[in-house]
């Protein structure tokens, strides 16, 4: 699933793409697991004719902010991708808008796990009102991040991942975190210290910020980072350091850490 470097990377791409351009032509498929309760044809009624004026991002979610309300608010799913200028309409194509430009901007999506809506005020409402910090543009304070996690039972990979704790925090995202940090992605948050806590939202905005100024490319992310080591085979995988790396299950999703290091 995109995580928040990658969606601000889509975020980027689209907003030269769109703003100060007017939708001429507005086209969605059926699909009321995606876009629930809206049909082409309302999509095709309130869209043609707006003015793009922003294309702004929280945590995961990235909308195109129009002239008028209501705005069109994004998720990617596990697979959804902007489609630029393609020769013909993309096979998984969920929205379509063609704009005064004659350029055509396509969201494409195979698994159909991404979400499509339409809102007035996306900041002050869910599903973006919901969402907790972003590393990206919001600051928070050592204490209280520290005074968030410490008030929680759940194990420190889980409330990463929670995104109305920390909008945009995906798995690789946390085992690097985690990882850089020297925290073990089994402690409870209740049971870390200020000193521990301290470390995780310093490597929390290192991390995001080093990976969102790579435009999410990982071949520019650190090599020492556990994100080169995730795909693929597992069994055997170590560090460059030597160290062995080991993957199971916590907070439900597949996590890398490294049981010498991580305490």
């Amino acid at each position: 699933m995109p995580e928040l470097p990658l969606v601000e990377r889509y975020r980027c791409e689209a907003e030269r793409f769109l703003v100060n351009r007017v939708v001429k032509r507005a086209a969605s498929g059926v699909d009321d697991m995606m876009m629930p309760g809206l049909s082409p044809r309302r999509f095709k009624s309130i869209v043609t004719g707006c003015r793009v004026v922003a294309v702004n991002r929280r945590g995961k979610y990235l909308w195109i902010q129009f002239d008028r309300s209501p705005h069109l608010v994004l998720h990617f799913g596990m697979t959804g991708a902007f489609i630029y200028d393609p020769p013909t309409r993309p096979k998984h194509w969920r929205i379509e808008l063609t704009l005064d430009s004659g350029g055509v901007i396509y969201l494409a999506d195979a698994r159909r796990f991404g979400r499509v809506l339409l809102v007035n005020d996306p900041l002050s409402e869910p599903p973006i009102s919901e969402l907790g910090f972003d590393p990206w543009l919001d600051r928070i304070s050592a204490k209280k991040f520290c005074d968030s996690v410490r008030s929680r039972a759940a194990p420190i990979k889980a409330i990463l991942l929670d995104q109305s704790f920390a909008a945009g925090v995906g798995n690789w995202i946390a085992d690097d975190v985690l990882y850089l940090a020297r925290v073990s992605p089994r402690r409870r948050g209740k049971s870390l210290s200020s000193a521990e806590c301290g470390r995780i939202v310093r490597q929390l905005v290192s991390v995001v910020r080093t990976a969102t100024k790579a435009g999410s490319h990982g071949e520019k992310f650190p090599k020492k980072w556990l994100f080169h080591l995730r795909w693929g085979r597992h069994q055997g995988i170590k560090t460059p350091a030597g160290d062995a790396v080991r993957f199971e299950m916590i907070g439900s999703r597949t996590t890398a850490w490294v049981p010498r290091v991580q305490k």
